[in-house]
């Protein structure tokens, strides 16, 4: 479904943005004036293309360096640690933690906090969780005051999912953007250099005086 969607999407926003852009470039364009039309047309499908694409890729080579999932469907998850993930499905606000062995250690989690990168807290529903990732093992509380009690000196600043798997996600995002800038910029500028360069190499030859003997 959402491949269809995204196919939807990049089809109509090429044919409206490759119109608009083969309007204006024959409003203002008189020189070349065809072939800029062509190129301007096509523009627009290029750009959404090679930037969608990149951005894929760079985000799935980064996310097997950087434990996130690559960011598109319903699932996603972020590595706690090498044995933890936290991870949810359609809903950040209804997570769960699991080890190693996909065993769901942690169910209907809400906040967290990573503590010391060994260390997880968090709120589930209906209680409060400290899980101990050196150690594999979990203290469950039933008030907040009982949480901050056990973790003291350290100050408890729990967080939603979705706002803990945003931060983690910062610099895989950053990382796939600027490659996908890059390489469109590039693979734009070429699409337009290289056909520009080429018909005025051969019109310079063929309007070139014949040189006399």
């Amino acid at each position: 479904m959402l491949v269809v969607f995204w196919l939807i999407f990049y089809a109509v926003s090429s044919l409206v943005l490759g119109i608009l852009s083969l309007l204006i470039t024959w409003i203002f364009t008189k020189k070349q004036r065809k072939l800029k039309m062509f190129l301007s047309f096509f523009t627009p499908a290029l750009v959404i293309g090679v930037f969608s694409g990149t951005v894929v890729v760079s985000t799935t080579i980064a996310s097997y360096f950087t434990g996130n999932d690559i960011g598109f469907g319903d699932a996603w998850y972020t590595n706690l640690s090498d044995n933890y993930q936290l991870m949810s499905i359609d809903l950040p606000e209804n997570g769960c933690i699991k080890d190693k062995n996909g065993e769901n250690d942690l169910s209907s989690v809400t906040m967290v906090e990573l503590v010391n990168n060994d260390t997880v807290i968090g709120k589930t529903y209906d209680s409060f969780f400290l899980l101990d990732m050196k150690r594999d093992s979990v203290a469950v509380f039933t008030r907040y005051a009982e949480l901050k009690a056990h973790v003291k000196p350290h100050k408890v600043n729990l967080v939603t999912n979705n706002e803990f798997y945003g931060k983690k996600r910062i610099f895989t995002d950053v990382i796939a953007l600027i490659a996908a800038f890059i390489l469109t910029t590039i693979v734009t500028t070429l699409f337009w250099f290289i056909p520009l360069k080429l018909i005025k190499v051969f019109l310079s030859k063929f309007r070139s005086p014949a040189k006399t003997v």
